[in-house]
């Protein structure tokens, strides 16, 4: 009888095992068939991400064939963290095949105000670089799309790409601020590849406007075509999310002293030129103190000037002779209500009487020769701390 009573309780349990599995089972697949239905990444920006997925891969005979997408194109996809934005980005590349060569398509899809916009651009290099600089001039972090063109390397922050977008949508009268590719324009940091480049079209270096902070961002990138289920790429999307980067992992310790002791170096180059203009500039000032010989006498550079009667007649004039330690001059005459004016170049010269080419005391005019910037010549005789012009007599008045 006890035997009768234990199978029982055997076959009770075990048919009530068989009924956990069963249920367990249709749990599993109605969960299963929950989240094939309805997939997550495990964050809410990524959620949004996958929708826009799921959009182009529902839309692939329609706004997605028109941009070249099939459902066996391979689509990369990275993620990459602004400075200013607490959501990350999504890059978006592929290619799209035209008879005679390959389009590249990038599409970057960021957050803003809730909302999902979007950057769209085409390329034959299916190699653009993304990278993450420290910017010495804006002292700031940011990710840069690198494009080249010839021999030169054009750098343009996505937060500029983004903020000429939210300009273009704005209604203005101000074509400078309506145009999105005249933004662009103004706000790209370009270099050659070669110094010597730099220095014939006058540009910076790369070491002169940036940091590398991170060079590229395709070994990050992670691959699915739409033919794949949304499940799957969901996956994908999660693994891609749990690999990238974030702005506070790239901005390390070490990154932190390299650009702190750049910003010394800046300091210290900006103290050094600073002390050589100054040292330069006391010389010139000790040199135009000690002035220069004409003859027997000595001129100290700065300005002359002279006023009174013409000595023929019954005339006014006043005449300003400014001398610069370079080399330059300037005078200015007036006589009456005439006023003329030259600049240009001096030196020191003989001149003869009256045109005659004599030697001796008799005959030679110690002076200054000038030549104007229109290749006029002229001659000023000298006397002890005066410059002459005839009978306009100039005395020195200082620097």
């Amino acid at each position: 009888m006890e035997n009768k009573k234990i199978g029982k309780k055997w076959i009770i349990l075990t048919i009530c095992i068989a009924l956990i599995v069963i249920v367990a089972g249709i749990v599993f697949y109605i969960m299963k068939n929950k989240q094939e239905e309805n997939p997550t990444t495990g964050t809410e920006w990524g959620d949004k991400y996958l929708e826009c997925l799921n959009q182009i891969k529902e839309s692939v005979e329609g706004d997605a064939r028109r941009q070249g997408i099939k459902n066996d194109t391979e689509i990369t996809m990275n993620f990459i963290q602004l400075t200013d934005s607490e959501n990350p980005i999504m890059i978006l590349s592929y290619p799209t095949y035209y008879e005679d060569r390959t389009i590249y398509n990038y599409m970057t899809k960021y957050i803003e105000n809730d909302k999902l916009k979007e950057l769209y651009e085409t390329s034959l290099d299916n190699e653009k670089e993304y990278d993450y600089l420290y910017s010495i001039e804006n002292d700031s972090y940011d990710w840069y799309k690198v494009d080249f063109y010839n021999m030169d390397k054009s750098y343009i922050s996505i937060s500029d790409c983004i903020e000429a977008r939210k300009i273009s949508e704005k209604t203005t009268d101000d074509p400078q601020l309506k145009d999105y590719n005249e933004y662009v324009k103004t706000h790209t940091s370009r270099i050659s590849l070669t110094e010597e480049d730099n220095k014939k079209y006058n540009r910076k270096n790369f070491d002169d406007l940036f940091i590398l902070i991170k060079q590229g961002i395709k070994e990050l990138g992670y691959n699915f075509t739409l033919e794949m289920q949304l499940s799957e790429i969901a996956k994908v999307e999660q693994q891609a999310i749990e690999s990238f980067i974030s702005r506070d992992e790239l901005i390390t310790d070490e990154i932190k002293q390299k650009v702190a002791d750049k910003k010394q170096e800046i300091i210290d180059k900006e103290l050094v030129q600073k002390q050589a203009e100054e040292e330069a500039q006391k010389k010139a000032q000790e040199e135009a103190a000690k002035g220069f010989k004409v003859g027997e006498y000595t001129l100290k550079y700065g300005t002359y000037k002279g006023s009174g009667k013409l000595l023929n007649g019954d005339v006014n004039y006043t005449a300003t002779f400014v001398l610069n330690s370079d080399g330059t001059y300037s005078y200015t005459r007036t006589t009456g209500n005439d006023t003329r004016s030259s600049a240009g170049t001096f030196f020191v010269k003989k001149d003869t009487l009256y045109g005659i080419d004599v030697t001796g005391p008799e005959g030679a005019f110690e002076g200054l020769g000038t030549k104007s910037s229109n290749g006029e010549t002229g001659f000023y005789a000298v006397d002890d701390g005066t410059i002459w012009d005839m009978d306009i007599k100039m005395t020195y008045t200082g620097n």
